[in-house]
C-alpha cells in the first residue's frame, strides 16, 4: 500500500470517532452492538460508496432490526483496520 493509499484510508477511517465508542462502552453500552455497527457501516461505505452518515444511519437501523452477528464474521473489523494503517491504539 503506497503512502497516499494508506492516507486515504486513514482519512476515511476518521470517521469513526473511536474515541466516542470507546467512551459509550466505558458508560456500560454494549460494545459487541457499537463495533457491529461500524462494521456493518464500513462495509456499506465499502460496497456501496455511501458517505459515513448515510451508510451510519443504515448500518444502525439494520442491527437493530434483525440479528447481524449471523454474518459479521465476514466483516472487516474497523478498529483493527485503523490500528494497522495508524499505528494507534484506540
Amino acid at each position: 500500500m503506497t503512502d497516499a493509499e494508506r492516507e486515504a484510508l486513514a482519512r476515511k477511517l476518521r470517521l469513526f470517532r473511536f474515541d466516542v465508542i470507546e467512551h459509550e462502552i466505558a458508560e456500560g453500552y454494549p460494545a459487541d452492538e457499537l463495533h457491529r455497527v461500524n462494521n456493518l457501516c464500513w462495509e456499506i461505505m465499502q460496497a456501496d460508496g455511501l458517505p459515513f452518515n448515510e451508510a451510519m444511519r443504515i448500518a444502525a437501523e439494520i442491527v437493530a432490526a434483525c440479528n447481524v452477528a449471523e454474518c459479521e464474521r465476514s466483516y472487516t473489523s474497523v478498529q483493527a483496520l485503523w490500528r494497522r494503517i495508524t499505528g494507534e491504539w484506540v
